[in-house]
């Protein structure tokens, strides 16, 4: 169901799409102390702090490395999000069923024995309606006992006042997103040892918030969101004209039978994977 996460063409469609959605929403990105060489291990647990919307568009824009993203079920039950999801190696996890969150967990560290890869966590467990570090769940902490690798901690400054839990529409402005310096294995010698360690350098980085975070665009990067809005509906209202046209002529139906085709097959899909993805694969075969 999957488009390999360790496919050079996967990487870049996730890259430009999360690019192009963050442009067109207004939203510009200034990246702090990324660095190739923290991603240089066979695996990386790459952790951070969940408080917006623009949180995952915000990985995947800057992530340097192709990864893994865990979320939780409900979000792959969106007919077209789903499928996107699915196929640029999201892995839903049902946080109501502790064997089945374990089992997707498990599933996907098989992916480490023998490939460069990152698995992207939020160690909250969901996004803070506050905006302020949320005690940690232990899910994260039991990938990594599992691994044993390096934990890259990542920060926002900005995201939750331009786009929060409960808002629909975001406000545009400028988001800071600051990778930290990785923690190796051997600086904890458990899994509650690592959450206090992951916690605390989490909370050092977060008091140090940088002065422009969440300031207005400046003129050239709104001209840029605004070409880039306009540049996109052009090209998917020509795609989706022609499209149009020609499953029309293809198959001979009616503009009202095309909808409830497209409608019906798109429910049915998105059923089928999500059923596949969140209960068939975590069964205890």
């Amino acid at each position: 169901a999957n488009i390999n996460p360790n496919n050079l063409t996967s990487e870049l469609c996730r890259r430009w799409i999360a690019t192009m959605m963050l442009t067109i929403i207004g939203i510009h990105i200034e990246t702090q102390g990324l660095n190739q060489s923290s991603f240089n291990d066979s695996c990386v647990l790459l952790t951070f702090s969940h408080s917006s919307n623009l949180d995952g568009f915000l990985i995947c824009a800057t992530c340097p490395i192709r990864h893994i993203a865990f979320a939780k079920k409900e979000l792959f039950i969106i007919p077209f999000f789903s499928w996107i999801s699915l196929a640029l190696g999201g892995v839903p996890v049902d946080r109501q069923n502790r064997e089945r969150a374990v089992k997707a967990l498990q599933r996907s560290a098989m992916l480490a024995d023998d490939k460069k890869i990152c698995f992207v966590i939020a160690p909250e467990g969901t996004r803070s309606q506050s905006g302020q570090l949320l005690p940690f769940k232990k899910g994260a902490f039991h990938l990594w006992e599992q691994l044993q690798v390096p934990i890259v901690p990542v920060v926002f400054f900005g995201a939750f006042d331009l786009w929060p839990v409960g808002s629909y529409i975001s406000n545009t402005g400028k988001v800071v997103v600051r990778y930290l310096k990785p923690i190796q294995p051997n600086e904890a010698a458990d899994r509650e040892e690592m959450l206090i360690l992951l916690r605390r350098r989490m909370l050092e980085s977060l008091a140090d918030t940088p002065d422009d975070s969440c300031f207005k665009l400046s003129l050239e990067h709104r001209i840029v969101s605004y070409v880039t809005t306009v540049l996109s509906l052009f090209i998917n209202a020509l795609l989706g004209k022609y499209l149009y046209v020609w499953l029309l002529n293809t198959f001979t139906i009616t503009s009202f039978q095309l909808v409830c085709y497209t409608t019906s097959l798109s429910i049915v899909l998105t059923i089928l994977l999500y059923v596949y993805n969140v209960y068939y694969v975590t069964m205890p075969w």
